[in-house]
């Protein structure tokens, strides 16, 4: 049995998600219950660097819930593994540190994943484990298994998406931060 059957951390997941999809604003109610999880008031919301602001893309998939979902497909279910110390492998307490110190909101897409705890929960690298999406549209779910150290292959029919998805995932990795240089 996998993780996500038995213990997935759907609220905290949801919450993050939300956010995540949300075009530049983020509403009132959500920045006040985004603020009360990670421990600090009144963070203020700033237009991030999200890839949803850069391309638009009608069917992305929120990054937060993708890296979720992802590794806790991935790993068996331990009774001993506890909500805890899933979100802790997502970064989510890397989140809540940067969130205390910068007084932002500030989504898991910003921080990285914890490789290391991934590794110790897997038993094994995470390269080992290879990371299918022959229909990867604007990338989310490679990008993401990249970030947790997975060996990941990608596809795309559409030539849109295709071109979405080489952009956020491959050209950064490729190109690193020659491509931002270009691009300023």
């Amino acid at each position: 049995m996998k993780f996500i059957e038995k213990e997935f951390p759907l609220h905290e997941v949801n919450l993050f998600a939300e956010f995540d999809m949300v075009f530049k604003m983020v509403a009132k109610d959500l920045r006040q219950k985004i603020s009360e999880f990670l421990g600090s008031e009144n963070l203020k919301s700033r237009n991030l660097p999200k890839i949803q602001n850069l391309i638009y893309y009608p069917a992305r998939i929120p990054p937060s819930a993708t890296r979720a979902v992802t590794l806790a497909s991935i790993l068996e279910y331990n009774p001993s593994l506890s909500k805890e110390i899933f979100l802790k492998t997502i970064g989510l307490d890397i989140a809540k540190d940067l969130a205390r110190k910068s007084g932002a909101l500030v989504t898991l897409y910003m921080v990285d994943p914890n490789r290391e705890l991934v590794k110790k929960l897997l038993g094994k690298d995470p390269k080992e484990i290879t990371v299918v999406d022959p229909m990867a549209g604007g990338g989310s779910i490679p990008l993401e298994a990249l970030r947790l150290g997975f060996r990941t292959i990608a596809g795309d029919y559409n030539p849109v998406a295709y071109l979405i998805l080489r952009a956020t995932v491959e050209f950064p990795a490729k190109y690193g931060k020659k491509l931002l240089i270009l691009l300023e």
